[in-house]
């Protein structure tokens, strides 16, 4: 949908990938998938990012009457060590990441899993742990390209990355 969603871009993704915003229950869990540009800019779609932000109420107060713990996807992180740091291109602006971020911890997010940043960040706003991803491809910083792998237990998440071998095509999990 671009840096700066609108209408068309949106009716776009949606009718090529389907919906921006999810959730599913699996194991005792709710995981939750949500579309961070309407949380990162959404001057021109403004009713877009509202819909989401009642949806996702919804749910995670669904999920915590449910006794579900919850983990959230999307592309930007909400910050990257500190909730409060300043606003920058690679995290949610304050006034949005706060709102979130209240209602994450009352609603029993665990951990939020992002990427945009092309680097490893770990930050944590209480009882929610902010994972931001690198890349498999065109890292920014000191670490290699590579995946996260996330176990999933009754009880808690582990999570570590796992960077690729060096080589022509990133190589092999090493």
């Amino acid at each position: 949908v671009g840096n700066d969603p609108d209408s068309a871009s949106l009716e776009w993704f949606r009718r090529r990938f389907g919906p921006d915003r999810c959730t599913w229950d699996h194991g005792g869990w709710r995981f939750v998938i949500l579309d961070s540009n309407l949380l990162k800019s959404p001057g021109k779609v403004p009713a877009e990012a509202e819909a989401q932000w009642a949806w996702l109420q919804g749910r995670l107060r669904d999920a915590r009457a449910r006794g579900l713990p919850v983990v959230v996807f999307q592309h930007h992180p909400l910050f990257l060590a500190d909730p409060g740091e300043e606003d920058q291109y690679f995290n949610i602006p304050r006034a949005e990441r706060r709102r979130h971020l209240d209602l994450f911890r009352e609603c029993g997010v665990v951990a939020v899993f992002a990427g945009h940043y092309h680097r490893n960040a770990l930050g944590r706003d209480g009882p929610v742990e902010m994972v931001t991803c690198g890349p498999v491809g065109k890292p920014l910083g000191e670490d290699p390209s590579g995946y996260r792998v996330v176990t999933v237990h009754r009880d808690r998440i582990e999570h570590a990355y796992v960077p690729l071998s060096p080589g022509p095509c990133g190589g092999v999990p090493a």
